[in-house]
């Protein structure tokens, strides 16, 4: 298969080079029923950015220019109105583009997206058409507050929400740049009004500016777009909305920014020209703050793409109090001019970054709208009063300094109230935004886990399954996979004859699960939707029905189907030779088959396989990059695909007649590669070498562009295992949209594992559980720790044996683990609140604990369907003051995949004392016998005392 050929690019350039554009493709009437346009990439995706800044311009960049309608009315249209009451003609305008985001919002949540263009465009044209004519306050007021407003509010949501349909890991950076519209019509509409003012007159310039805006709309009525599948149910308005937490604090930060943000772009030419300032500088200023508003608008979004939208906006809305208090001290231009751009670019990240934030914080794409409508209806309460009430603050005496420093520091301080609900909304676990460590604190605070399973129940499962790969309390996981040439469901000389390979088997089922994702529609991926779709033709064979059977014990409320899907992905490449691949928690099940019907099949043609790739996120390079990734280890068999195997390799010793991908089966390296560019070995495996040709998809795929990437990918040599790193965790990270997924699950070096209070045979309290202490290779494990809790130190002993694990390794080598179990007893366990764990090469680590109240773990037991619940408390609570909440996994229709169920207990104080502590008890038959993990919480008043998981007849895990 070699070939000669010009130098060869890296990995890395032959994807940025792209060596080929996706095939183009004509979408039918029936496909558009399926099908979206692509995300983050492409024209049409594009084209929404130039549609969005055209509205942008036309919509929010109005209220930046009505400063140099202020001075003008102030200067000569109004002379004897005040100058705060002429600012409430720009306020009402704001409030109105603010409110009518609502009905835009809800209209474009149904489709109506080109009649919201055009009757958006005909109200602003109107309005400002009868503007140009207008004298008197209250006339200027209706056309130019209210029907401009109403109609700028109508499309004023439309680039935020069309945006965020069609792109997700860039949305922050093209929202910002589309933005910029806004302050692009700053800076031009306020130079080219003043100056037609000036030379034509305010009438004829006024309607010039209609005559540009009409223009301009029609362009992007033109090109925007809205996803195909977009709008076909509508959203569910109501206010409801704002019952999630976090999104209502994060609407009150957006409200309190809005009132304050647009302070300096009303009052700063005002402010400018009672210093002294001559007025065509001070018409300059506004112009100077618009433009540094331009890159304020998309230098922050690139940044909130990696770093999230909340802890972007708090260090620029700090720096903006910063620079509002600094204002009073500018009493010359070149202080105003460094203010100006300053505060100009800050704000634009300030005033931006919301609008996509709000939709990230929406779990349902078709409801974008009515939550951007409802965040901007609140929001626009904050723009009708916050100009108007900071310029009634400013003062009449002689002092332009005195008389403008309640204004600014009045906005400052509103500001500071937007950054204090932003810092709360952030506590509150917004989204992506919370780094782990933060929840991992929240969780770990007294009072919230007698029961320590460290950091989190589930976090803690999940480490034990990554971690304890062999020996003493090894996960099931590992030995399923290991030997990586075994097989799961089978035993004895079945495993060894059958060729067939658990890990193999489990990245397929990974595979079939993620490639019917459809990224655009937020639809799709890793969710285990699979489990509905055994039955369809691209899914034949007992490899999902197999892996579903091993994992379903597994889950439970704090893991789901889909997380072991991608939990299994990771076990099998870094078990089995690949490199370290991270693993991240969170995702949730379907409730039934996906839309997407269809995988790419040996038989598919190149074109629709690609396209199957691109609608999942991945283009051509990485397509190619993830089947050479997937075809390292396992074997397509004739039992399964006789079309593609024939019938010679079925042998005694072969029994299910597997056809390799490569000589080294059960291991991940680069030999598929060079097989199949050499001529050697396996040459690249059966999608390769078939027998029959339509079933050769590996080898379409991988001459689609001449072989460029597999060279490519080859010349990386053992980096090739860090490539299928990046692209599997893509794929395993590729979830329906609203899911959002935990910081990689990392090795805890000393975890406390079922560290409970329990009563011994006398009914005197006890502190058991063990403490496993993680250490590199070659490193020995301490030969004994102490445990301090109230001052007394107890010396323990490890058990004999102990285990390896994958992580950390290096060179083939691997972590130790050793165990120390202790029991606790005595008067100085009573009312601890931590304890500390340390030894030789060990430094102090401290573990919260409570015992006011707790699950006892010898009174609680789950059997078949009955489950009765022990908690003791101390005298300071009161058992009817206790609520038991249980999340229980039950067999679900249609699928492997248990569903979890919630439910409740009653429970009632016990006759029995146990060491002065009262003693708790309920009782429930649950609807049927728990397919795995019961997760039990004890509650008062919505506070979580302690959790615990019961296994069938077992406490604890």
């Amino acid at each position: 298969m070699a070939d000669e050929r010009e130098p060869l690019l890296s990995y890395h350039e032959v994807q940025r080079e792209r060596t080929e554009q996706l095939l183009a493709h004509e979408i039918t009437a029936s496909a558009q029923a399926n099908e979206d346009y692509p995300i983050d990439h492409g024209k049409v995706a594009w084209m929404q950015v130039l549609g969005g800044f055209i509205l942008f311009a036309n919509s929010w960049g109005l209220p930046n220019t009505f400063g140099v309608f202020q001075t003008y009315y102030v200067d000569s249209l109004l002379p004897g109105q005040d100058a705060a009451r002429i600012a409430w003609i720009g306020s009402i305008q704001l409030f109105f583009t603010t409110i009518g985001c609502l009905p835009g919002g809800v209209l474009l949540d149904r489709g109506y997206l080109k009649s919201v263009i055009a009757v958006g465009t005909a109200l602003e044209v109107l309005g400002l058409i009868l503007t140009s004519f207008f004298k008197s306050y209250w006339a200027i007021f209706f056309a130019q507050g209210v029907l401009m407003g109403i109609g700028s509010g109508l499309m004023a949501i439309v680039p935020v929400a069309v945006l965020a349909m069609f792109f997700e890991k860039k949305r922050m950076l093209a929202t910002g740049l589309a933005s910029t519209g806004a302050s692009v019509a700053g800076i031009v509409f306020t130079i080219s009004l003043r100056s037609l003012f000036l030379s034509m007159g305010f009438g004829w310039a006024v309607r010039i500016f209609a005559l540009i805006i009409l223009i301009t709309n029609l362009v992007a009525f033109v090109v925007m777009r809205l996803q195909l599948q977009y709008g076909s149910k509508g959203s569910s308005f109501g206010f409801h909305h704002f019952k999630d937490v976090p999104y209502t604090v994060f609407v009150i930060a957006f409200t309190l920014f809005v009132a304050s943000s647009f302070v300096p772009f009303f009052f700063i030419q005002e402010y400018a020209i009672k210093l002294g300032v001559s007025k065509d500088m001070a018409f300059n200023l506004l112009s100077i703050m618009n433009a540094a508003n331009i890159f304020g608008r998309f230098v922050p979004n690139f940044i909130a793409d990696r770093y999230g939208g909340v802890n972007t906006l708090l260090p620029l809305a700090i720096a903006c109090i910063i620079t509002l208090c600094m204002l009073p001290l500018a009493h010359e231009i070149n202080g105003l001019i460094a203010i100006s751009i300053v505060y100009g670019f800050l704000s634009g990240g300030v005033i931006i970054i919301p609008g996509p934030t709000i939709t990230d914080l929406s779990p349902n794409k078709a409801e974008i709208g009515v939550r951007l409508g409802l965040a901007y209806l609140v929001a626009a309460f904050g723009g009708l009063f916050g100009n108007p009430a900071t310029g009634a603050i400013k003062g009449e005496g002689n002092g332009a300094v005195d008389n403008f420093k309640g204004v600014w520091l009045c906005a400052a301080a509103v500001m500071g109230a937007g950054v204090a609900a932003l810092v709360v909304t952030r506590w509150l676990k917004l989204a992506t935004m919370v780094p782990l460590n933060i929840l991992s604190l929240l969780y770990a605070l007294p009072l919230t886990h007698a029961a320590l399973y460290h950091p989190t129940p589930a976090l803690s499962f999940i480490e034990h399954v990554l971690v304890d790969n062999w020996g003493a309390y090894a996960s099931n996981f590992s030995s399923a996979i290991t030997p990586c040439t075994r097989y799961v469901s089978q035993t004895g000389t079945m495993a060894l004859t059958s060729g067939r390979t658990t890990s193999a088997q489990w990245m397929r089922v990974m595979f079939h699960d993620f490639v019917t994702a459809n990224v655009s529609a937020g639809t799709g991926g890793i969710d285990a939707s699979i489990g509905f779709e055994t039955a369809r033709v691209e899914n034949k064979g007992s490899a999902f029905n197999d892996s579903f059977a091993f994992w379903r014990p597994f889950v439970h409320d704090g893991l789901s189907m889909a997380d072991l899907i991608a939990l299994a992905t990771v076990m099998s490449n870094n078990l089995c030779g690949g490199a370290q691949m991270p693993y991240r928690a969170g995702r949730t099940d379907a409730t039934e088959a996906g839309r997407t019907t269809g995988v790419p099949a040996p038989e598919t043609d190149l074109e629709e396989t690609l396209l199957f790739f691109e609608r999942a996120g991945f283009d051509k390079v990485d397509a190619i990059g993830l089947t050479a990734c997937g075809h390292t280890i396992g074997s397509v068999h004739h039992g399964g695909f006789p079309e593609v195997v024939d019938e010679s390799f079925v042998t005694p010793e072969n029994t299910n007649g597997g056809s390799n991908f490569d000589t080294t089966r059960g291991v991940f390296d680069p030999n598929v590669l060079g097989e199949y560019l050499n001529g050697t070995g396996n040459k690249g495996g059966p999608l390769v070498t078939s027998y029959n040709d339509t079933m050769k998809s590996d080898l379409r795929l991988y001459e689609s562009d001449k072989n460029a990437t597999v060279h490519a990918l080859f010349a990386q040599g053992t980096g090739f295992l860090d490539t299928c790193v990046e692209l599997m965790s893509r794929a395993i990270n590729t979830v329906p949209a609203g899911v959002q997924l935990s910081e990689p699950v990392t090795a805890i070096l000393i975890k406390p594992i079922n560290v409970t209070y329990d009563f011994n045979e006398d009914g005197k309290l006890m502190l058991n559980g063990k403490i496993r202490i993680l250490t590199p290779a070659g490193v020995p494990p301490p030969s004994s720790l102490n445990i301090r809790i109230n001052q007394h130190e107890t010396k323990i002993e490890p058990e004999a044996e102990t285990g390896s694990s994958v992580f950390g390794r290096s060179n083939s080598i691997y972590g130790i683990t050793s165990y120390f179990p202790f029991s606790l007893s005595g008067p100085t366990i009573h009312g601890a609140t931590s304890f500390l764990v340390y030894g030789p090469g060990i430094s102090e680590s401290p573990f919260p604990i409570t015992s006011q109240a707790f699950f006892v773990p010898s009174l609680t037991a789950l059997e078949g369907s009955s489950i009765n619940v022990t908690i003791a408390i101390t005298d300071s609570k009161s058992c009817s003051d206790l609520a038991v909440r249980l999340a229980a996994p039950f067999v679900q229709h249609g699928t492997l995949a248990p569903k979890i169920h919630e439910t409740s207990i009653a429970v009632g104080k016990a006759t029995a004392v146990l060491d002065d502590y009262t003693l708790c008890h309920g009782l429930t038959v649950l609807q049927d016998v728990p397919t795995g993990l019961v997760g039990a919480e004890a509650l008062i008043r919505g506070e979580v005392l302690d959790k615990l998981m019961v296994n069938g007849g077992v406490a604890g895990w």
